[in-house]
């Protein structure tokens, strides 16, 4: 239909209203207008939200101080034009005794809807939350501010800008009983009446860009931790020599927790991690007596290896603490792994008429439970917040000469920022 042709449809209508009785026109118009009149309205009505200038996108800082504030507007309206041939539904309205809940025709702005803001992305990483729920004013609006979450902890003037997304959403209680002046409604089981006290619910989300900054990302690298035990033994008739070797390797994986304080410049640092670890010994003893075989005076000797292996992983956890000159790195576990092996043997026995022969046998299985942990703790000298490497290793004797144990433990560790 052409705008002029329902301009003269919509004036023969008000004429015809105009010529009737209110209490005929009410019983004409109560049921079968009820709904009519109501899609009316809410073809005329319009949502809008927006960033109000200078508009997107936000800024978060590189300090631990807020960042950027933005305000996001919502406005609740009946849209003017439509309105041009909506004036069906006002007259209707004016009929019935209501009217429509608008200040201006001309701005069409809502009063009085409920609104609900909530952050639907970036909440708690990206942003602050500062309003809550609100109703329309009277041109039909009402406002949301954002803010630009602080940094964690300060950031180097070389962090990259990265593009990321924030997001509100905007939910409102649409009722027909707001949009028609706010009446009560007569007699609440008839159709107008339920449209008055009746509720739409609608929520529509506003996206926007947030402006980033990332020095690397989280913490990520690897520790390893090797000790390699050896022991040799000659006492009397027995000798025994051997050797252990434990490696274990941590791989750095989330960062959970990040906290500084910029006045000291302490900052710590919790990160998941995954433990991997391998052992692996082998050793050999020796030895021999004179015993009586049958009257005769005979050696009986005997060897024994021993064969252990095992590989295993599990979860495990890195604190890392900087402060203005030093840093510490320390590694927990609470998984352990099994090696398992075999102990085998020689010995030679004694036999009837004094012979000596030989006999293989195995004395069973060994196992060996051991710890993903790390027991050591690293410290150094701190030359950059954002790159750890280093190496730590000693060597540790303990017995005397003939019976000799030799601990070496090895740390290499290269922990940095992506």
């Amino acid at each position: 239909m052409s705008a002029s042709g329902f301009d003269v449809l919509r004036q023969k209508f008000r004429d015809v209203l105009r010529g009737m009785a209110p209490e005929r026109l009410r019983r004409a118009v109560r049921s079968q207008r009820a709904y009519q009149t109501l899609a009316l309205v809410l073809a005329a009505l319009r949502i809008e939200v927006a960033m109000e200038p200078p508009g997107p996108p936000l800024v978060r800082t590189k300090t631990t101080d807020p960042g950027e504030e933005r305000t996001i507007r919502a406005r609740v309206y009946l849209d003017p034009k439509t309105m041009a041939w909506s004036e069906c539904a006002r007259a209707v309205l004016e009929a019935l005794g209501l009217r429509l809940n608008v200040g201006s025709p001309a701005a069409g702005g809502v009063a009085g809807v409920p609104v609900t803001w909530r952050l639907a992305a970036g909440e708690d990483t990206l942003l602050l939350q500062c309003c809550g729920d609100d109703n329309t004013d009277p041109d039909g609006a009402s406002a949301y501010a954002v803010l630009g979450k602080p940094q964690d902890r300060p950031l180097p003037d070389t962090a990259q800008r990265v593009s990321k997304q924030g997001a509100v959403a905007v939910g409102f209680d649409l009722r027909p009983y707001a949009l028609l002046g706010g009446q009560a409604p007569s007699d609440p089981s008839l159709p107008e009446g339920w449209l008055q006290e009746a509720s739409f619910r609608y929520e529509t989300i506003y996206p926007f860009e947030v402006v980033d900054w990332e020095s690397g990302g989280p913490w990520t690298g690897t520790i390893t931790y090797t000790r390699t035990e050896r022991h040799q033994r000659s006492e009397g008739f027995i000798e025994e020599q051997g050797q252990s070797t434990l490696r274990i390797v941590v791989d750095l994986g989330d960062t959970n927790s990040e906290a500084g304080d910029p006045a000291t410049g302490v900052y710590v640092a919790q990160v998941r991690a995954t433990a991997r670890g391998e052992y692996s010994k082998q050793a050999r003893s020796q030895g021999w007596k004179w015993d009586t075989c049958a009257g005769r005076r005979v050696r009986l000797d005997w060897t024994t290896e021993d064969r252990v292996i095992g590989s295993g992983s599990g979860r495990a956890r890195v604190i890392i603490q900087l402060t203005p000159g030093n840093y510490s790195v320390a590694v927990s576990s609470e998984e352990s792994f099994e090696a398992e092996g075999r102990l085998v043997g020689r010995q030679a026995i004694c036999e009837g008429g004094g012979r000596v022969s030989y006999m293989s046998r195995e004395r069973g299985g060994v196992r060996l439970s051991t710890t993903l942990g790390i027991p050591v703790t690293i410290a150094s000298h701190l030359k950059s917040r954002d790159a750890l490497r280093g190496t730590w290793d000693r060597t540790v004797e303990s017995g005397p000469v003939n019976n000799r144990a030799t601990v070496t433990e090895t740390l290499e560790w290269d922990l940095r920022r992506r």
